[in-house]
C-alpha cells in the first residue's frame, strides 16, 4: 500500500501539532488563547498611542471576564480591528478603520438599560494632569479611591469627570511619559460634570 504525499503531510502537522510546545509559541500559532496573549501579540501593532484602548476593548470583546455580557458589537468587527491595526499610523487612520469595520460587520447594539447607573459608577474628582499629546492620563479620586484613567478630555485639577467604556491596563507603559501605570483605565470619552 503505497501513502500519498497529502498524507504524509497530514500526518506531519499532526504530529507536529502533538508535540508543539505550550505557553506563548503554541498561542501565537493559532492566535490568543486569553486576554493577555490577545494585548500581548497585538501591542507590538500600535503605533499610535491613542489607539490603545481600541486594542484593548477588542481583545476584552474576544475574551471577556467571566460573568460580561457580549459586547455591543459582533466579534467579527473587533477581528477586524485588530487585522488593520498596523495600517493605523495617525488618529485619521483610527477613525476610518472603525468605520470600514463598522460597516463591514454590522453593529449589534445591545441595550441593557444600566446606562445611568454606569454613568453614576464611572465618574469622580480630578487630582492630577499628566498630558500626553492629545491623549490625557487622569488621576481621579473616585469616593476616596485614587485611580487612574486615560482619554482625551480638557480638564483641570479639581473637575467631576464621568467617563465610559473603562478598560483597564494593569502595569501599563506609556513611552510618551516614560512612566509605567500600576493600573489605568482606558476611556473612550472623558467629559467634566456640570
Amino acid at each position: 500500500m503505497r501513502i500519498s504525499n497529502r498524507a504524509c503531510h497530514i500526518v506531519f502537522i499532526v504530529a507536529a501539532m502533538m508535540f508543539w510546545p505550550g505557553g506563548n509559541a503554541y498561542a501565537g500559532f493559532f492566535g490568543p488563547n486569553n486576554f493577555e496573549e490577545c494585548v500581548e501579540k497585538y501591542a507590538k501593532d500600535v503605533m499610535v498611542e491613542r489607539v490603545t484602548p481600541l486594542m484593548l476593548r477588542a481583545c476584552r470583546a474576544k475574551f471577556p471576564k467571566a460573568g460580561e455580557q457580549n459586547p455591543p458589537l459582533n466579534i467579527d468587527y473587533y477581528d477586524c480591528i485588530l487585522k488593520h491595526l498596523p495600517e493605523i499610523d495617525t488618529i485619521l487612520a483610527t477613525t476610518g478603520v472603525q468605520s470600514s469595520c463598522k460597516q463591514a460587520h454590522g453593529p449589534k447594539w445591545k441595550h441593557d438599560g444600566e446606562s445611568a447607573n454606569i454613568a453614576r459608577q464611572n465618574q469622580g474628582k480630578v487630582l492630577q494632569v499628566q498630558r500626553a499629546g492629545q491623549y490625557h492620563y487622569l488621576e481621579i479620586d473616585q469616593n476616596g479611591q485614587k485611580l487612574w484613567i486615560a482619554g482625551v478630555a480638557e480638564v483641570a485639577v479639581g473637575d467631576t469627570v464621568r467617563w465610559s467604556k473603562p478598560t483597564p491596563m494593569k502595569g501599563y507603559y506609556s513611552k510618551t511619559l516614560d512612566r509605567t501605570f500600576d493600573e489605568v483605565l482606558f476611556v473612550s470619552t472623558v467629559e467634566v460634570v456640570q
